[in-house]
């Protein structure tokens, strides 16, 4: 989705919209989960790690 330096943007930022897709998916349809590089799913919830500026 990104690379180093790139922006992530903000809660309404594509790239969150898509993990908040990706969680939804997970939540209703258990055991079809994504793995996603570079995401922690804890307690069902997407986690990202990133440097705020």
């Amino acid at each position: 989705m990104l690379l180093s330096g790139e922006n992530f943007g903000d809660k309404n930022s594509p790239q969150v919209s898509y993990l908040r897709s990706l969680q939804s998916w997970d939540h209703h349809f258990p055991g079809f989960e994504h793995e996603t590089e570079g995401t922690e799913i804890i307690d069902g919830i997407y986690h990202v790690m990133c440097v705020k500026a």
